[in-house]
């Protein structure tokens, strides 16, 4: 499933949930209205809600 994969992945490189979001937002900018914020990761980890086109097409 995304969410624990995602979850597996961020721990595994000891990243916080800011830390995750920073990374996502420098490797792949976009405008202010698209950045990856790390209550959005956060959500995307508790399956809360699954990541758009928008979110992961970089």
């Amino acid at each position: 499933m995304f969410s624990e994969r995602l979850r597996a992945l961020r721990t595994g490189q000891h990243l916080t949930l800011e830390g995750l979001a920073k990374e996502l937002n420098t490797m792949f900018p976009t405008d202010e209205q698209h950045e990856n914020t790390p209550a959005q990761i956060g959500n995307w980890e508790r399956g809360v809600r699954t990541p758009s086109y928008l979110e992961v097409q970089s």
